[in-house]
């Protein structure tokens, strides 16, 4: 069975990491370890790959075929209201949609882009598939990718973090709900009850929230806003948003301990 999985990060300087389920990558301050993260974030989900500086090659996992991948994975295109097919998904960056065209008989196109197996099928699976299993979370974004957002219509549009989430459904939220009350001792809640908008509200415990969306709209009113409370919290939740949201293979994490408190970072 096919596994998505990074095999060796060469540098330009030609030394080489193999990467294993958890790599810590240290040094001094702007020694250039975020900028590895970019780099290898560029080389496996874009098309353009060129602006990488340090990081000279990523070499992954590809599938043999699409039989292969497909058993593996569910990726599907979706088809506009215009007739036009796209692959859809988060962007690997959890900012903004990453939306492919492809024709109809797509699958018969990349089974033969998998016939090379060569740089060109590696390029070409960056572009379409790898914002499927590369999420880069960086310490600039941290603030930024749980705050309120508009709802829009997200059945086949997803364009933030936070659509992504709710579009993740209750189990996903319960895990968040989880992980917020051990470290915090609050509880946490998306608020979709203004229909418009999404948005996190915590407090002591929201075991009652009301199942409509109706009723849900008075219970919220007096609940606290996650972007009005300090920088500790908000930062915890959105990375493990970018942790639970998709399940990606790989998850580049940029300076995890920043903005909390020592203990809370351990």
């Amino acid at each position: 069975m096919y596994k998505y999985k990074l095999n060796l990060i060469t540098f330009k300087d030609g030394q080489t990491i193999d990467p294993k389920k958890l790599t810590v990558i240290v040094g001094a301050n702007n020694c250039g370890k975020s900028r590895i993260l970019k780099d290898i974030k560029s080389i496996t989900t874009e098309k353009n790959n060129n602006n990488a500086i340090i990081v000279n090659d990523v070499n992954f996992t590809i599938p043999v075929n699409m039989s292969e991948f497909q058993n593996s994975y569910s990726i599907q295109s979706i088809k506009d209201a215009n007739g036009q097919m796209y692959i859809k998904t988060l962007s690997a960056d959890l900012s903004k949609p990453h939306n492919i065209p492809v024709g109809i008989d797509w699958e018969t196109t990349f089974e033969n882009v998998l016939k090379k197996q060569d740089k060109s099928t590696m390029n070409q699976f960056s572009y379409w598939f790898g914002s499927f299993f590369i999420s880069l979370f960086l310490t600039e974004d941290r603030l930024k990718l749980t705050k309120e957002t508009e709802s829009s219509d997200i059945r086949d549009n997803i364009s933030n973090l936070l659509q992504a989430f709710y579009k993740e459904g209750k189990i996903t939220e319960n895990k968040l709900r989880e992980v917020v009350k051990k470290t915090f001792q609050i509880d946490i809640a998306l608020d979709y009850s203004s229909l418009r908008k999404l948005l996190f509200r915590i407090g002591n415990n929201f075991d009652d929230l009301p199942s409509d969306t109706r009723e849900q709209l008075l219970y919220f009113k007096d609940k606290e806003k996650l972007d009005e409370q300090g920088d500790g919290i908000r930062s915890f939740v959105a990375t493990i948003l970018a942790i639970l949201v998709g399940q990606k293979s790989i998850l580049l994490l940029d300076e995890p301990e920043s903005f909390l408190h020592p203990p809370t970072s351990l």
